[in-house]
């Protein structure tokens, strides 16, 4: 549950962080000053929330203030249930709540989720490994500036809580001092919680609190406010912007996600670490809803009403625009990898990308131009297509959850068969290797750069004119295991025969040759057997001195395999679907050659005895 929680309040935070650092990394590689813009860029993003909050806050301070006479008086003349009674009457003729008073923590509430985003990012960021920045030497240790015979003291945290304190002091000025409490309490437990952290952390957040400082001092300074007023946002404004922020939700979280894997579940599958591929659905679902469903209800909630009705607008164009972009846009970028990457990269071409802009523009238009029509209607339609989406993608995870156990079973059926392969010592011995996507004809440049392994591999036979006669496995194995009458075009020649059985037939051949001519015969691993991305070994039994086995998640080994690329795409998932949902010309900035923006060196490290799938 902790973990479920985390994906959906503090792993789209986290993301951003990386995004905003990695954008500028790319830009301008230099961690201390990617701290910096990080810095500046979150507290920009997150500037109106506090504003808001500060405003409300105010409001709250000062309702509390109007009625703090009257409430000390009820208190002092009576007592019991009659003072319980006298007070709640007095809190109803004000509209006034005692849990507002929870109002006046609202900054201190919201910098809870950002600061362990923020804590979680930095303090596994590699990137900060051995790097300065001025007198400190490593942004990933503590800065250690003040030396004092044996004793090391670090300075910045001090300094980020005598900042944080100036800061509080101008915040509050001219209130009572119980109403500083807690910001002082937040300033010392900073100062606990980040005192022996890394500088690189550290540093970020005493940037901010800067920011914060600046801000209060701002906000000191006079200024005629222009009374603003505005209708009350209304009830279908209100059901766009839920089923709005929904849809995006259940989008780019689950049906993008869910139809990627449902359309080729065994390509995410790793027998030697086997995991449901739909939790990679789930888990970005997780990040999507808490991303437009979460946080976005946040800023939402503490808008004006006319900002909640721009906002309204602007989520509709994005809705729409990112209907048209996936469903119209990219549909033909050629094949996509279990890692989310494009064979052939991606590329668009100038139409599609006017189009796209055109698009853009013409949707925005239509949108504030005749607002106050689809208003009447927006919300009902953006609830069918929430449904509709919804449905879709969970009867994708029913499809994907129906190959992970199939899968899970033929794995169990083949795990109490023990591989046995019997060499001979007085006869000959033949070994056939097959290795998937390799180049034959590197072999030999290969050969010539590493002298070394002509006597690792004497004895093997490199056959030069060994050619696969297609870029799949389905149909360039037959050719290699077959011969060349399993071509694909010798194959189709025999059209009442089922494609299954042609292959199966082809990886037939050698081991029946080798039978007939006296050998035993062991099959390890053939590709596609009945057609089946985990082979079924099946139709090797009608024939004698030939085995078959599996050896994927069948073998014990010292060394421990760990998968991570399940780690790598559950944030790619929803990075991928954010790129299908944007327009043409900013699809290729989010997809960033294949990586997403993300910070390579910030992966998890397995010990030298790992091996990383």
């Amino acid at each position: 549950m902790g973990d479920l929680l985390y994906a959906l309040i503090i792993k789209p935070l986290e993301l951003i962080f990386e995004l905003i650092f990695a954008a500028s990394y790319d830009v301008l590689p230099n961690p201390a000053v990617n701290l910096v813009i990080m810095s500046l860029a979150i507290n920009l993003l997150v500037l109106p929330l506090y504003r808001r909050a500060d405003i409300i806050q105010a409001e709250a301070k000062a309702k509390e203030n109007e009625i703090r006479p009257m409430v000390d008086h009820i208190k002092k003349s009576f007592k019991g249930d009659e003072k319980v009674m006298m007070l709640q009457t007095y809190y109803d003729q004000k509209n006034y709540h005692p849990l507002s008073s929870l109002k006046s923590i609202i900054s201190l509430l919201l910098q809870i989720p950002f600061f362990i985003a923020a804590y979680q990012f930095l303090s596994h960021l590699t990137l900060l490994n051995g790097q300065s920045m001025g007198p400190i030497k490593d942004l990933s240790q503590p800065d250690g500036l003040i030396v004092i015979g044996s004793l090391t003291i670090n300075l910045l945290p001090i300094l980020m809580t005598v900042i944080n304190i100036v800061s509080s002091e101008i915040y509050t000025k001219g209130q009572p001092f119980k109403d500083k409490i807690v910001l002082y309490l937040s300033a010392a437990i900073f100062l606990v919680l980040l005192y022996d952290s890394p500088s690189g952390l550290v540093f970020y957040w005493t940037f901010n609190n800067v920011f914060s400082l600046v801000k209060n001092l701002f906000y000191k300074i006079p200024f005629k406010k222009r009374e603003k007023k505005s209708e009350p946002v209304s009830r279908r404004e209100i059901l766009i912007y839920v089923f709005g922020a929904l849809y995006m939700a259940v989008l780019t979280g689950l049906y993008i996600p869910s139809t990627v894997l449902s359309a080729s579940p065994l390509d995410f599958l790793d027998s030697e670490s086997l995991s449901n591929p739909a939790n990679l659905v789930l888990y970005s679902s997780l990040i999507a809803f808490g991303f437009f469903a979460l946080w976005m209800s946040v800023y939402y909630a503490l808008f004006s009403s006319r900002t909640k009705k721009i906002f309204t607008s602007i989520l509709l164009i994005m809705v729409l625009l990112s209907t048209i972009d996936y469903f119209l846009f990219g549909t033909d970028l050629g094949t996509l990898s279990a890692e989310l990457n494009y064979d052939n990269g991606l590329v668009f071409g100038t139409l599609q990308i006017i189009l796209s802009v055109v698009v853009l523009v013409v949707v925005s238009a239509l949108c504030f131009t005749f607002r106050k029509y689809i208003v009447k209607f927006a919300g009902m339609i953006l609830g069918a297509g929430f449904a509709v989406l919804a449905i879709i993608g969970l009867m994708n995870v029913f499809i994907i959850n129906s190959y992970y156990d199939d899968a899970c079973r033929m794995i169990e059926g083949q795990k109490d068969k023990q591989p046995v392969l019997e060499l001979s010592k007085n006869e000959k011995n033949v070994v056939v290797i097959m290795i998937d996507r390799a180049i034959g004809s590197l072999v030999p440049y290969i050969f010539a750069e590493k002298p070394e392994l002509q006597e690792q591999f004497a004895g093997f036979t490199y056959y030069p004119n060994t050619l696969s006669h297609g870029v799949s496995t389905n149909f360039g194995a037959p050719t290699i295991f077959g011969g060349y009458e399993y071509t694909p075009e010798k194959m189709n020649q025999r059209s009442d025969e089922l494609l299954k059985d042609k292959h199966n037939e082809s990886l037939l051949v050698m081991p029946v040759l080798f039978k007939n001519a006296g050998f035993y015969t062991t099959v390890i691993d053939p590709p596609y057997a009945n057609y089946s991305f985990f082979p079924d070994l099946s139709l090797y039994e009608q024939y004698d001195d030939t085995h078959a086995y599996q050896l994927k998640g069948n073998t014990e080994a010292n060394y421990t395999i760990t998968n991570l690329s399940d780690i790598v795409r559950q944030r790619r998932f929803f990075m991928f679907s954010l790129m299908k949902t944007s327009p043409v010309f900013i699809q290729k900035l989010i997809y960033n050659g294949g990586k997403y923006y993300e910070l390579e060196s910030n992966q998890y490290v397995e010990s030298d005895h790992d091996f990383i799938a």
